[in-house]
């Protein structure tokens, strides 16, 4: 009787560690999947909004439906300013809004990361000049120290941005298809 009884604790036991293990999967299987990353590592004084702008047909067409608008608080000290893009977006070309606030007057851009599962590319030292195009007439930038100085001429709209070009676009699809 002994031994029944011992056999039917250890049944017992048997099918509540295999149904723990069944959560497990489960929970693993639930959990959100990977999304692509694009992440700056930026030094800013006042309290600003960035807002990064993406496509996923190779274009420049870039649209308030397909971005990214993160609220971000000024320091004298650098931050991560990381987007995540939506489940299953997949940029090809990118563009990144330096901001609302009118009395930002400079940003240092300190490193740019890309990641998307395991696949990551990371650039520093003049990554500005390297890999993005800037709108000019807003935005003057120096290599050495990676500042960007923000310029608001007279009647013109602020709106300084950065947008992608062909060498980051290039990196962007090699992050993806590692």
């Amino acid at each position: 009787m002994k031994n029944l009884y011992f056999i039917y604790v250890l049944l017992v036991l048997t099918l509540l560690s295999s149904c723990k293990g069944k959560e497990e999967q489960t929970e693993k299987a639930t959990k959100e999947p990977e999304v692509f990353e694009v992440g700056f590592n930026l030094t800013f004084s006042k309290d600003d909004v960035f807002q990064l702008y993406y496509t996923e047909d190779g274009s420049l067409n870039f649209n308030d439906e397909m971005s990214i608008r993160l609220p971000q608080k000024g320091s004298e000290n650098s931050q991560e300013v990381v987007f995540k893009m939506p489940n299953n977006v997949l940029p090809t070309n990118i563009r990144l809004d330096l901001g609302e606030n009118p009395e930002q007057k400079s940003i240092v851009v300190n490193s740019m990361r890309l990641k998307f599962y395991d696949n990551v590319f990371e650039a520093k030292d003049s990554l500005v000049s390297r890999y993005f195009y800037l709108l000019e007439n807003q935005v003057k930038y120096d290599n050495k120290s990676s500042v960007i100085s923000i310029v608001t001429p007279d009647g013109v709209f602020y709106d300084p941005l950065m947008w992608s070009n062909e060498l980051l676009t290039d990196e962007i699809k090699k992050v993806i298809e590692k």
